[in-house]
């Protein structure tokens, strides 16, 4: 799981998805109000955290 603070640091937001009745290890992120290559840059942050932390 990415720490919060690392994705927070790239601007990525997330709940964990247990918040929202998800399994355990899951993470839950909103996707209401961003246009699409907003949503593609958000996911690519949220993967660079996940690699590099």
């Amino acid at each position: 799981m990415v720490p919060f603070l690392l994705a927070n640091k790239r601007g990525v937001i997330y709940v964990s998805g247990s918040t929202m009745g998800s399994n355990k290890g899951c993470v839950r992120f909103t996707f209401a109000r961003e246009n699409e290559n907003n949503i593609h840059e958000g996911i690519r942050r949220f993967a660079d955290a996940l690699r590099n932390g």
